[in-house]
């Protein structure tokens, strides 16, 4: 047996009111992440600003970081001068780094150095790429 054709035609179907709010509702999805894109698309313009830093003028550590204190983005890259002890006990040396397809070593290992304000020593860690 065959089922009976359906009573409501295609277009008719397409003309309920329950059509229309699900193309309303399409429409209103499509708008809002159209504008998220654009959003997100504007913010990460805004973010990529290159901000110029002289990071190739050596300046004294002191004068970029502070012992216990959180490295701030002004100091990411910056050459720095100090003198000091060499702590042999805190050196790590991580080897095959790989850096535009040639082999390097990554060295970190800390220095003690006396500060000009008092008479306490103070230590940073100091990464090297060679």
């Amino acid at each position: 047996m065959t089922s009976p054709a359906p009573s409501t035609s295609l277009r008719a179907a397409f003309l309920a009111p329950r059509s229309f709010a699900l193309l309303a509702l399409a429409l209103v999805l499509a708008a809002a992440f159209a504008g998220l894109g654009q959003w997100q698309i504007a913010r990460a313009i805004e973010q990529g600003t290159v901000v110029a830093r002289p990071t190739e003028r050596t300046v004294p550590l002191t004068s970029v970081a502070e012992p216990a204190h959180q490295q701030t983005d002004a100091s990411v890259g910056q050459k720095v001068a100090t003198r000091g002890r060499l702590v042999p006990a805190d050196t790590v040396i991580v080897g095959d780094r790989l850096n535009d397809d040639a082999t390097m070593f990554l060295v970190e290992y800390r220095v003690e150095s006396a500060t000009s304000t008092d008479s306490t020593h103070a230590a940073h860690d100091v990464t090297r790429h060679l």
